[in-house]
Order: structure tokens, then sequence, then C-alpha cells
């Protein structure tokens, strides 16, 4: 079913999806994002991991800003793979596994441009507990309106292996799986692949969310409200993170365990939404395209087609037959119609009769 919605549906469509769906994983992972970045700043502490009022902060911000991020991702997933089936002759429900890597590549790369001013705001605004609007103009005002991009390669790096492991790893993963184990059940093969997957890529991507975080979180080293810092560099942050205990891919990976579990869940559930939302949108569209341009009706007379049926049957096959077909032809015949809706209000209906049968008794 996901490879015909991927078919039917227009990008607008995907973009919509793509919205819904990062807005209900976010409402639901939001607790392991604040650990995430908690422990990424050394600042963990277990009573307010577990406080609502510590871990759902900002959670209104945090929704607003993926939205669009996964609006943007399944969007330019949508496009790229169009227009990558446009060169080649096929359409995007027929794209390769090589074309489905580079278009998750291009839309993380595309989302990043998105999300890294509202991932910046976020996580001043959690280590601050300041407003929206303050902790905008504070940002703004000491660093420039282009320091609201702070961290954005290491965004663009970081959502560019991340998509392309749930957009197309993982499905090409629960493919192979199923391919090899037919009597697997779907959900389980989609929990082995989110798993494979975003257990990778949540790996391969950690060290430059680390460096993201570390950058944007660093604006203000003493306080929103102190003196902003004069150096906030890739290098300087090199620098600290040698001076701090253990080893250097020990500080890479710092908050690797609650990111590796929400970036597992954000897999699974991405899929499991995409593939619901997809299949209802081609379910609406069929009903849309059945219900606005063509109708097919048989007509024909019970008494002629059921020559030896009781009364009774004869009546309930006609009372049946009159609530579909749409005209009943003179005794003895079948007639296939095929009614044309019109395009706008200047044209009529059409009707043509596609066969017409002379019926016999038995």
């Amino acid at each position: 079913m996901t490879s015909n919605a991927a078919k039917e549906l227009s990008p607008t469509h995907h973009a919509i999806i793509g919205g819904v769906v990062g807005s209900i994983e976010m409402a639901i992972m939001k607790p392991a994002v604040y650990w995430k970045s908690e422990m990424q700043q050394g600042r963990f502490s277990f009573a307010r991991a577990v406080n609502p009022m510590y871990c759902y902060r900002g959670l209104p911000i945090a929704i607003g800003s993926i939205a669009p991020v996964t609006c943007i991702q399944f969007l330019a997933n949508s496009l790229v793979l169009r227009g990558m089936g446009a060169v080649s002759g096929c359409d995007a429900a027929s794209a390769s596994d090589s074309q489905r890597l580079i278009a998750g590549v291009f839309s993380g790369f595309a989302s990043a441009a998105a999300q890294s001013p509202m991932q910046l705001v976020e996580i001043n605004q959690q280590n601050f507990g300041s407003s929206l609007a303050s902790t905008v103009r504070r940002i703004t005002s000491c660093h420039g309106v282009l320091s609201l991009y702070t961290g954005y390669s290491m965004t663009a790096i970081r959502e560019g292996i991340f998509v392309t492991s749930y957009m197309a790893v993982a499905p090409l993963l629960r493919r192979e799986i199923q391919r090899h184990n037919p009597t697997m059940p779907e959900g389980v093969a989609m929990a082995a692949s989110a798993i494979l997957a975003g257990g990778v890529g949540a790996a391969m991507s950690h060290p430059a969310d680390t460096m993201k975080t570390k950058l944007q979180g660093g604006l203000f080293p003493n306080g929103l409200h102190e003196p902003p810092a004069t150096d906030n560099t890739i290098r300087q942050k090199l620098r600290e993170m040698r001076t701090l205990p253990g080893p250097m891919i020990s500080n890479f990976y710092a908050g690797f365990a609650p990111r590796f579990f929400r970036i597992i869940c954000c897999t699974f559930i991405y899929g499991t939404l995409k593939d619901f939302f997809e299949r209802l949108g081609l379910e609406h569209l069929e009903k849309r395209d059945l219900d606005a341009h063509v109708n097919v009706s048989v007509a024909i007379p019970a008494s002629e087609y059921l020559p030896a049926s009781s009364k009774e049957d004869r009546q309930r096959f006609e009372r049946d037959l009159r609530k579909s077909a749409n005209k009943f032809c003179a005794p003895g015949t079948l007639r296939v119609v095929l009614h044309s809706a019109p395009q706008n209000m200047a044209q009529k209906a059409e009707e043509v009769i596609l066969a017409q049968y002379k019926c016999e008794p038995l």
C-alpha cells in the first residue's frame, strides 16, 4: 500500500503528512530530547529529568519547530524522487535504492535550514527558562541575526544522516527482512528495521549533534542576561572538550543513550505513521475519484434475468438492484452505462452505453 500511496500522493500531501507525523512524535518523545541535551551540556539532574515541569519545558516551540522541519523533509524527499524519476523515465515509487538514499541526504540538508535556528532558541529557552520572545531578542541583540544559524553545518550533517536512516534505510531493511522471512509479521519487521537503521544512524550522527548542542548552548555560558560568549567556535569547543575528564570520544558521545533510544523510537513512529497516513490519503483520493468522475451502473429487469426464481427472490433482487442502478432498460435487456461527471458548470454530464445484451430465459 505504501508504494501505491507514494505513486498517487502529491508532494503537498507528503508535506502535510510530514508535519503531522513530526508533531505527534515530538509530543511523545520530548523528555528524551531534554535528557540528551542536559547530558551533552554536563547539566543532567535526575530530579529534573523526571519532573514534567523541566522535561516538557518548551514543548510548544518544540512541536512548532519540528512540524515545519518534517514537513520540509517529506516534501523535499517527494520532490527529489519525482525529479530523478522524471530524468530516468520512471515514477517516484520505482526509484532505485541509491536514488532514495540521495533523496534522504538532500532532504536532511534542506530541513536543517529551518531546524537550526529553532533548536538554538529551544536549547537556550530550556537552559534559562526564558520566554520565546525574550530569548530571540537577547540572542539577536548580542550576536546578530545570523547567529540564529549557529551550528547549522553540524545540524545539516546530523539531519542528512538521520533523514536517510528513517526515510530510506529503514524501509530498505524492512523489505530485505521480509524477503528473507516472509512469515514474519509486518510490525516485527518494522521494529527490527527501526532498531537497525535508527541505531546506526544515531551512532553516526551523534558527534555532529553533540557539537551542534555545544555551539548553540554556548552563546551565553554564564546566563542569558550575563555577558555573552566572545569565542564560540568549533575549534574553541574542541579545546574545551579536551579539558574534560575522560577520552575525547566519550565526550563526543555524551547523551548518546537517550538519543539512541529516541532515534530508534522516532524511526519506528515515523515509519508507522507515514504508512498509516499515506494509506488514508490514498483511500481518500480513490474515493474522491470514484464519487466525482465515473459511475458505472448495470440495469436489468429481474423478471427476465431470474425467470426460475421465486417471487420473493425476484423482488429482493430488483429492490437491491434499484439502489445502485441508474436506469432500468426495456424488459429482456442488460445495459452497461458509463456516466462521466462534468468538469465545470458549463459542461453537461455525458452518458455512454458501453454494452447491451439480450437476456434469454433459461
